[in-house]
């Protein structure tokens, strides 16, 4: 579970079926998929807590797929 304050600067949404709230779904190579409970979203550019902004790619790894945002 992550618990830094994530911001999301550039993201799509796809209407396919979800798998969760906030629970990272795979990552892409163009960004990561995150269940939203009515569709996904694809996270491409974000920052946690402030800090320089990023691809979400950078940012998360195949070890974080199932983990989930609160």
């Amino acid at each position: 579970m992550w618990k830094s304050k994530l911001k999301i600067w550039k993201a799509k949404y796809e209407n396919e079926p979800s798998s969760g709230i906030g629970k990272i779904i795979a990552i892409l190579k163009d960004g990561v998929k995150v269940g939203t409970g009515q569709g996904n979203i694809l996270l491409q550019v974000v920052n946690l807590d402030d800090g320089k902004e990023m691809l979400a790619t950078d940012l998360f790894s195949t070890q974080d797929i199932g983990q989930t945002f609160q």
